[in-house]
C-alpha cells in the first residue's frame, strides 16, 4: 500500500535541530569551541583544544538529547548500532580528558605509508629499513634544494607552552637550587611561576599524576650520555 506523505509534517527542521544539538555538544567535548576570552579564562593558549571538566556532564546530556531527537525525527532503521558509543563519550572524556589524544588514526595512516615502502615481502624488515633510509635521504635532499633552513627555535613543535598556573605553591630550597643549577636566574621563591600543565615538543604533560591516573601523562623519557632514563613531573 503506498504511503501518502502529503498530510505529514516536514521533518527537516526537527532533523536540523537534532543535528545542531548533537554536533555542537560533540565539538565542545572535543575541545574545538573556544573563544579568545574563554581561552584566557581557562588559562590556555588561544586556539588550542581544551574542555572544562565542570561542563562535561551537561555536554554529555546534550549529546544524549541529540540522539533522542534523531530517533524521533528519523526512522529507527536509519541508525547504526554503533551510535550507542556516543552515549559514553562524555563519561570517558571526564575520566581520560580529550579522547582525540587516544585516537589511532595518525598511527594507522603512517602504517599505511610504511606498507607502501615495502617492495619485497620475503624480507620485509630488511627492505623496509632500506626504503625508509632512502626516503629520508630523498626528503632531506629535496629540502636542501629549496634553500629553507630549519630553525629549531622557531618551529612551533619545539616550543614549550605552559598553562594552568598554580598560586600559593611553597617551593623548597632544593627546588630553587636545582633551578639555579640549570642556569635559571632565580632570586627567591616569589620570582618563580608554577604551572601544572605543559606542551613540550608536542607532548602534553600533566604534573602530579604519577601513580594517580591511568594515562600517567606526567612521565617523560629521554637519553642522557647514551643511557635511556625516565622521570616524572611534579610541577
Amino acid at each position: 500500500m503506498p504511503i501518502n506523505y502529503t498530510n505529514q509534517k516536514p521533518q527537516v527542521p526537527a532533523v536540523r535541530y537534532a543535528l545542531n544539538t548533537f554536533v555542537c555538544a560533540m565539538r565542545r567535548l572535543l575541545g574545538q569551541v573556544h573563544c579568545f576570552d574563554e581561552a584566557i579564562r581557562l588559562r590556555i593558549l588561544p586556539g588550542s583544544r581544551s574542555v572544562d571538566k565542570e561542563k562535561i556532564p551537561r555536554l554529555n546530556r546534550e549529546v544524549i538529547l541529540g540522539l533522542i531527537l534523531f530517533t524521533g525525527a528519523l526512522p529507527i532503521g536509519h541508525f547504526n548500532p554503533g551510535a550507542h558509543h556516543f552515549v559514553h563519550f562524555g563519561g570517558y572524556t571526564f575520566t581520560h580528558a580529550l579522547l582525540s589524544i587516544l585516537w589511532m588514526m595518525g598511527f594507522e595512516r603512517y602504517n599505511f605509508y610504511l606498507k607502501n615502502l615495502i617492495r619485497n615481502g620475503n624480507h620485509a624488515d630488511i627492505h623496509l629499513a632500506n626504503s625508509v633510509a632512502t626516503d629520508i635521504a630523498a626528503s632531506y635532499f629535496e629540502l636542501s634544494k629549496t634553500g629553507i633552513q630549519y630553525d629549531v627555535h622557531r618551529a612551533p613543535q619545539h616550543t614549550c607552552f605552559l598553562s594552568q598556573r598554580l598560586k600559593h605553591v611553597p617551593l623548597t630550597r632544593r627546588e630553587i637550587g636545582d633551578l639555579r643549577m640549570c642556569g635559571c636566574d632565580v632570586e627567591d621563591a616569589l620570582s618563580i611561576d608554577v604551572f601544572s600543565t605543559a606542551h613540550i615538543l608536542g607532548v602534553h604533560f600533566h604534573a602530579g599524576q604519577w601513580g594517580k591516573h591511568p594515562t600517567c601523562s606526567s612521565v617523560f623519557t629521554c637519553v642522557v650520555n647514551g643511557r635511556s632514563v625516565y622521570g616524572y613531573v611534579n610541577r
